[in-house]
């Protein structure tokens, strides 16, 4: 698993791409006791990263960004990155 890899979306990026690094990467920061900033990629996020430069700043300096929403799935597909899925549960 590779959560430096990141795997670009207009202004922002995605690094966790699946469940597994998720748990991995919150495993670890556990492990080792280590604060670590995850953000949610999802259409709304998208659309303030792009509108807000506070945001946007925040955004990309999180440790984690993964996605949250088909629509960021699709987008991704779309871009060539076949090998992501949504990474929170349905509600």
């Amino acid at each position: 698993m590779d959560s430096s890899e990141k795997y670009f979306i207009g202004e922002t990026f995605v690094n966790i791409k699946t469940q597994n690094e998720l748990f991995e990467q919150i495993k670890l920061s556990l492990e080792r006791k280590e604060k670590k900033i995850f953000f949610y990629l999802n259409s709304y996020s998208f659309y303030l990263v792009h509108h807000n430069e506070e945001f946007k700043s925040a955004f990309n300096n999180a440790d984690f960004i993964l996605i949250d929403g088909m629509s960021i799935v699709y987008l991704l597909r779309k871009n060539k990155y076949q090998k992501v899925q949504k990474v929170t549960p349905n509600h």
